[in-house]
């Protein structure tokens, strides 16, 4: 293997993935050599990485000296804004795939721009443009959604969409309270896949499957708790993050080779008629499974 020249080894590494890449580095210093390789590097990073940073809030990633892999560390580590800071846009660091976070300005938030039932305020663990987040003031209907077009994802891929929120101190109406969440292609009604989740870890487990014994007696009306009992929905549990935000699971969906469609998810609850206050929605987050 020695004897190939380098940009052979480059090449036959880029059909591994970056982190396998970056192991062989350490079987002889022909690997390690190709292992910095640009071309290499290059390969990892989305085709038109050069066209959307161009439009990104930081266009001189395209002029720095530094070398390809510098950039797609850069771009796993720290993600760039895009559409006035509305949107961000990163690099997975395990095989190169992109990921993208619609901002909360950039969501449909039903009353979002009446202070009455939201606020606007600059969170410092926020990503986007002025720290911005949405903050519930007081509502009965919630109900947030976002849009994306699947050619600005990676083609072949399963993605998860992820709702990124914190609730304030002193929030009410999200205990014991589950909101329907979906995911769906826009003009295909058949796409929809529609589940619950629960927005309170204080309240993680509440809401989801009973694990107590179904409960005793005889006869068709036993029969018919016991089926409600097994098929009573799944409640969808937050998860902590590693940057200082909560995020659920909406839903997944299959971006194909095409990538030509459009993709809708949604947070609601509009049913309980229970007063909500104190979410901070950061944004929506489109990610590789």
């Amino acid at each position: 293997m020695n004897e190939l020249p380098e940009e052979c080894i480059a090449k036959v590494m880029s059909y591994l993935g970056p982190q396998q890449a970056c192991r062989l580095a350490s079987v002889s210093r022909t690997f390690s050599s190709a292992s910095q390789s640009d071309v290499l590097w290059e390969s990892f990073l989305p085709s038109d990485y050069r066209s959307i940073i161009s439009q990104s809030s930081d266009p001189s990633l395209l002029s720095t000296s530094a070398s390809k892999q510098h950039l797609f560390r850069r771009l796993c580590q720290q993600p760039v804004l895009l559409d006035q800071g509305k949107k961000s846009w990163a690099v997975e660091a395990g095989r190169g795939k992109i990921s993208m976070m619609v901002g909360a300005r950039d969501l449909a938030i039903t009353w979002g721009d009446t202070p009455a039932y939201w606020r606007w305020e600059t969170d410092p663990d926020s990503r986007f443009a002025g720290g911005e987040v949405a903050a519930l003031e007081l509502v009965w209907w919630l109900e947030i959604r976002a849009k994306i077009q699947t050619r600005r994802l990676s083609p072949g891929t399963t993605y998860g969409a992820y709702l990124v929120f914190k609730l304030m101190g002193g929030h009410i109406g999200f205990a014991g309270q589950p909101v329907k969440v979906g995911v769906g292609f826009v003009g295909d009604e058949g796409s929809g896949k529609e589940s619950v989740a629960n927005l309170d870890p204080a309240a993680a487990g509440a809401g989801g499957r009973s694990r107590r014994n179904p409960p005793a007696g005889g006869g068709s009306r036993v029969l018919g708790m016991v089926l409600r009992w097994v098929t009573r929905p799944k409640v969808v549990q937050p998860r902590k993050r590693g940057d200082r935000w909560w995020e659920v699971k909406l839903g997944e969906f299959e971006n194909g080779v095409a990538g030509g469609e459009e993709v809708e998810v949604s947070v609601k609850e509009v049913e309980s008629g229970q007063v909500k206050h104190g979410l901070v929605v950061h944004g929506i987050e489109f990610r590789p499974e």
